[in-house]
């Protein structure tokens, strides 16, 4: 999936011909200032070119501004649709994410048993707090 870039020049180029990856990855460096000024605001720009095109990261980290209102306001319900692409996709914290956000009724009604689907598939993923969520639920 991932390919080597020499610079952040090299992403930006190929970022702008519309490349999924690199709008992710020039999104990821807006958002944590590396290579470049810290611009939430870009971030969020890159990340929705990246994630409408299906690219899962994008999809996930997109869903992580909307839920903290980094770069856009704060939006649970807009949260919990890009990280219900991700988590379809077998991202894995989108999982976690997805149940947390149906126990919790996070941008979406309420919804143990959803939560539970969502926590035992990020937990056969390897998502330690998933599996914990996962046990504590199922044993209610």
């Amino acid at each position: 999936m991932s390919r080597e870039y020499s610079g952040i020049e090299e992403v930006r180029a190929v970022a702008e011909q519309g490349d999924a990856e690199a709008q992710y990855f020039l999104g990821f460096y807006y958002a944590n200032g590396s290579q470049v000024e810290k611009d939430e605001v870009e971030a969020v720009k890159w990340y929705t070119m990246s994630a409408s095109k299906g690219f899962a990261l994008a999809q996930y980290e997109l869903g992580c501004c909307y839920s903290n209102g980094r770069g856009v306001e704060k939006d649970y319900a807009k949260a919990f649709q890009w990280h219900s692409l991700a988590a379809e996709q077998n991202h894995i914290k989108a999982q976690f994410t997805l149940g947390f956000c149906y126990e919790y009724g996070y941008g979406v009604s309420q919804n143990y048993s959803e939560a539970i689907k969502w926590y035992e598939a990020a937990s056969r993923g390897g998502h330690v707090l998933a599996k914990s969520a996962y046990e504590k639920l199922k044993n209610m």
